[in-house]
């Protein structure tokens, strides 16, 4: 079924195939099988279906989705927005590692905004030990921390081993590569293919032991449940691509190779990317990468939320 399903199908979905399948259900052995029996294209669209009706979700998407005001009075907001940027954020712009979609939508809503001073190529465990001094220093007002792709795996190793500091309100998680992936060993498996990736990450002085926190198959650390920190707001936001949405040959490739194992960004799988019990919010069409025209409206309605929330302060009415 790759490429046959778009979005005028997901209701049609959501409401016919599988009723028992709710969102604690769809396990990722669950969505394996799916994938299996109908193609990884029908496995995206009912997890994408799941997702939005869990009723925990249910007022995240809302939020989100719902009309804008026209006569709505704008409010402007006080607090810090912190964010744990992506792998090479500094060397590939280009790809939006330094979350500059995030920055635009904070400081448009009057917020301060900080890019945390993390190795661009550093391993997890060590930006994650960086990142404890970092939020201790700077939480603490209300402070909203927003990790972008291997940025979420940073943040975790931090908050593995601290309390979440008094000032932090929120952990947004945009595309969380947050435990090992398949698609790290399937580069891994054969030696060509070893060695492509070894040269990959030397040309950005990476080391290779990068590669191995990220393997699913080995003993990294990554590899355990990711849960959310007790008494902090978690938010998954994460994109759900078919087939035909993926528009990079790398993208293409690695999604094709996970597809077996189920619903995937072309980097993981979609149900790796969620730390629970956070609400999680899935981006039709999107990737890995969160190319899509529908960043920029998301992203400005979920700093909505996060007023709503008590996350930031709201400026009084003058």
């Amino acid at each position: 079924m790759g490429g046959e399903i778009g979005a005028d199908d997901v209701d049609v979905i959501g409401a016919d195939a599988y009723p028992e399948l709710g969102f604690e259900q769809c396990t990722r052995e669950a969505l394996a099988e799916l994938a299996s029996r109908h193609g990884v294209d029908f496995a995206t669209t009912l997890f994408y279906d799941r997702v939005r009706r869990a009723p925990r979700n249910r007022e995240l998407v809302e939020a989100i989705e719902r009309p804008a005001d026209p006569v709505a009075a704008p409010r402007r907001v006080r607090g810090r927005v912190l964010i744990a940027p992506a792998l090479f954020y500094r060397e590939r712009p280009d790809i939006g590692g330094d979350g500059m979609a995030i920055q635009r939508a904070a400081r448009a809503a009057g917020l301060e905004v900080e890019v945390l001073p993390v190795d661009s190529a550093g391993t997890a465990h060590e930006n994650g030990i960086r990142l404890r001094t970092l939020l201790a220093e700077r939480c603490t007002d209300r402070t909203v921390l927003v990790s972008l792709s291997k940025g979420a795996a940073d943040v975790r190793v931090a908050l593995d081993s601290m309390p979440p500091p008094p000032g932090l309100r929120a952990w947004v998680i945009v595309s969380g590569l947050l435990h090992g992936t398949p698609a790290i060993d399937q580069l891994m498996r054969r030696w060509w293919r070893r060695w492509g990736l070894r040269l990959l990450l030397a040309r950005y002085r990476a080391p290779f032991e990068l590669a191995h926190e990220f393997s699913a198959e080995g003993p990294s650390p990554l590899n355990r449940p990711a849960l959310a920190p007790e008494g902090l707001l978690v938010i998954n936001l994460f994109g759900c691509p078919l087939s035909d949405h993926l528009g990079t040959r790398f993208g293409r490739r690695r999604h094709r190779e996970l597809a077996h194992l189920g619903p995937n960004d072309g980097l993981t799988l979609l149900r790796d990317a969620i730390v629970e019990p956070g609400l999680a919010y899935p981006l039709w069409g999107a990737d890995h990468y969160f190319r899509t025209a529908e960043v920029p409206r998301v992203l400005a309605r979920l700093i909505a939320f996060l007023v709503e929330r008590n996350c930031f302060f709201v400026e009084p009415s003058v």
